[in-house]
């Protein structure tokens, strides 16, 4: 198994399962915010808005009430919000051009790289994360074209105890 990270960037979509408590992804994701070694938590301003648009159409509640625990995460989480910065945008332009060219030499063409993600990554890069999560697996797919970050779905060092509290 690998060390356990220090500092992991947040996709977007990361934040998104927390908050919309998305049944296989929340708990993991729970455990990790709220556990006491924890690593350094990163994602971009750009997620602000990320979340903010997902959360209102993926069905939160209600407005009042998404923007409440969005507000609340940003402030409670302890992530860690950086502007993305040229040097980062040079990094996420790195990325994007060796998916561009992974993609004109891929028979089966199946690369998709979106701008989004490549902010994000530079991002990541920027700040020497060691891995990016995301549920995305089409961001997953592209980690072979990501040069200094691993990026995967979050994980647990170990899995949860089991509960005998309850017997």
């Amino acid at each position: 198994m690998p060390d356990f990270p220090h500092d992991v960037y947040l996709d977007a979509n990361t934040v998104l399962h927390f908050l919309m408590e998305t049944p296989e992804k929340h708990e993991i994701l729970d455990q990790l915010f709220l556990g006491t070694q924890r690593p350094t938590f990163w994602t971009s301003t750009v997620s602000i808005v990320e979340v903010a648009y997902f959360a209102q159409t993926a069905g939160l509640p209600s407005i009042n009430q998404g923007l409440s625990q969005i507000e609340h995460f940003w402030a409670e989480r302890h992530v860690t919000l950086i502007e993305p910065t040229q040097q980062a945008m040079e990094m996420g332009r790195d990325f994007m051009r060796a998916c561009v060219e992974a993609k004109r030499t891929n028979t089966q063409n199946s690369i998709r790289n979106r701008s989004i993600d490549a902010v994000h990554l530079g991002c990541a890069r920027w700040v020497k994360a060691q891995e990016l999560w995301t549920f995305d697996t089409k961001l997953i797919d592209l980690g072979p074209y990501s040069p200094n970050v691993i990026i995967r779905e979050p994980w647990l060092e170990a899995p949860p105890l089991f509960d005998i509290t309850n017997l």
